[in-house]
């Protein structure tokens, strides 16, 4: 009988670079080897490259689908099912993991738990077919780079699901973000208009990040 990585879940990344897709793949090589993942290498934004993606799941037929940034790693061999267990278990729709910057970070240093949260950052996000396959990215955004996550997790708030943090931690590689002023405003004033005050209070600060950052990243 299939394992349920080979039976209910699908990964998968889009990305318009290479670099960091050896990191990926070693890491599911090493820990998951029956988990499908599917990668799509294209220029563009995004939300549709997500959006691309979103159908790609969509023409398969398993249920958890599974969102991951090009630059993150595995560090273990249950991430997935205990992802599965925790959205199942708790009724969220959608469920992240905690993530590290520190290459040297041993997992059980910290008595992580499940936890609600109001979003998830995009670097892992598993959703429930059944219950918001049918939610787009928001391929009206502003900057097709902006706020992607963020107004995807409030699309399924707002439609009445919830989202929770998964105790499972992946290697996220470090990288300085230069914040654009003029792209921040007109993204939050389309957010503003579009969701009002329910997006802004609920894609605060997560303690989602684990471990230390290393002193050359400082």
């Amino acid at each position: 009988m299939p394992d349920i990585l080979e039976r209910d879940i699908v990964m998968g990344t889009f990305t318009h670079r290479t670099q960091y897709l050896p990191g990926l793949l070693d890491s599911v090589k090493q820990y998951l080897p029956e988990a499908p993942l599917i990668i799509k290498v294209n220029e563009g934004g995004i939300n549709k490259n997500m959006e691309m993606l979103r159908q790609d799941f969509l023409c398969t037929d398993k249920r958890f689908w599974v969102f991951l940034d090009d630059d993150i790693r595995f560090m273990d061999s249950d991430i997935l099912k205990v992802a599965v267990h925790n959205l199942v278990t708790h009724k969220v729709a959608m469920i992240g993991v905690y993530s590290t910057f520190d290459p040297e970070y041993k997992l059980g240093s910290d008595s992580l738990t499940f936890n609600e949260v109001p979003w998830t950052p995009g670097y892992f996000m598993m959703v429930d077919r059944n219950l918001v396959g049918n939610i787009k990215p928001d391929l009206n955004l502003p900057d097709a780079n902006t706020s992607v996550d963020t107004s995807y997790c409030i699309s399924i708030r707002h439609a009445g699901f919830k989202i929770g943090i998964s105790p499972s931690v992946v290697y996220h590689t470090y990288k300085r973000v230069l914040f654009n002023q003029d792209i921040g405003e007109k993204t939050n004033e389309y957010l503003k208009a579009k969701w009002g005050d329910f997006y802004f209070n609920n894609t605060g600060r997560l303690a989602n990040i684990v471990g230390s950052i290393p002193k050359e990243y400082e």
